[in-house]
């Protein structure tokens, strides 16, 4: 019912799908559905005619690192009209409750580390979005629109191309 109500209405879907394993997850969202899940809703709305958009976010340092290939994979296989890596941002109120749910997890001291320090920081998404542009070179020709948020610079980049996405002007694939 609510996938027809989806359909008649011509809504676009984002799905957040959030890059940490399991235990992470249950600890920073306890009731929140699994990654596996929300690939498979991913699946079933793309392969109904949905337009989807997958947000792999909030992107963390040490947490993160370890699925892009495998995420990669998955979202060329799920062919939605776009996906976006969305670094944290870690403001206030979301540093302290990551910090709060994630107390003394080693993961996250050494998370931490890289996000309170800029030069870390930026060194580190850097090179998260080196590993994804490698990552997403086999799916190059894909009609996937492949993005990179970067808060800092207020902008969003074509991993592709690394060139600006203009989005007052843009628009999905059909």
């Amino acid at each position: 019912a609510d996938l027809q109500l989806i359909k008649d209405i011509g809504a676009r879907v984002h799905l957040t799908i959030t890059p940490y394993d399991r235990d992470i997850i249950s600890k920073i969202e306890p009731i929140a559905v699994t990654t596996e899940a929300r690939f498979k809703l991913a699946e079933l709305l793309v392969a109904n005619g949905v337009p989807v958009h997958l947000s792999i976010s909030p992107v963390m340092p040490v947490l993160s690192d370890s699925f892009t290939q495998a995420f990669a994979d998955r979202i060329a296989k799920i062919k939605p009209g776009g996906f976006t890596i969305d670094p944290m941002q870690a403001y206030g109120a979301a540093f302290e409750a990551t910090e709060k749910a994630l107390a003394g997890d080693p993961r996250w001291v050494a998370a931490a580390a890289v996000i309170q320090d800029s030069d870390d920081y930026s060194t580190w998404k850097a090179a998260y979005v080196a590993a994804w542009k490698k990552a997403w070179e086999p799916y190059a020709s894909l009609p996937i629109i492949p993005i990179a948020m970067d808060h800092a610079g207020k902008t969003r980049h074509d991993l592709r191309t690394g060139l600006a996405i203009d989005f007052k002007n843009f628009a999905y694939a059909k």
